[in-house]
């Protein structure tokens, strides 16, 4: 996946684990189904108005205000991000190469891990590792108090 203007300025280039790219192409083949509107204007999960158009996703501060509402869990979208980076850790993935993935900049003042520069390779396998945590931890049989199953938004198809 390429993002040519991520929200700090610099372009980047990830790969896609096998659990990211099983969603895509339900995305894809949902549209070729004609199951999802096709004229996205190039946006992945667009949102949809009244007029079931297809528009670019806004600020979605009232689908994190239900999720806290149903599950009695305070978080952010950032949370998101912490949540990779907490499961990168736990996969023992090089802090660096998970500050990469999430496009975070090096820590200023730590030398150490400037020197540190994953190929695509190493970035490869460590998206696939925390891909294949996360996934293990959603389709988990163990009841937790740590994980919430959410629903399927109506039209959801991905």
């Amino acid at each position: 996946v390429h993002i040519a203007d991520p929200k700090n300025k610099q372009p980047i280039t990830l790969p896609v684990n096998s659990h990211a790219l099983e969603v895509l192409q339900r995305r894809h083949a949902a549209i070729q189904k004609k199951i999802l509107i096709t004229d996205s204007g190039g946006w992945v999960f667009p949102a949809v108005n009244k007029q079931r158009q297809e528009v670019p996703i806004t600020p979605c501060s009232k689908d994190v205000g239900r999720i806290k509402k149903d599950t009695g869990i305070q978080w952010g979208l950032h949370d998101l991000r912490r949540g990779f980076i907490s499961a990168s850790g736990a996969c023992r993935i090089h802090d660096a190469t998970g500050r990469r993935l999430t496009n975070h900049r090096p820590r200023s003042g730590d030398a150490h891990e400037a020197y540190h520069q994953p190929d695509i390779q190493e970035l490869r396998e460590a998206s696939q590792a925390v891909g294949d945590y996360l996934h293990s931890l959603a389709h988990t049989k163990q009841k937790s108090d740590k994980v919430v199953s959410l629903k399927a938004m109506s039209g959801d198809h991905a």
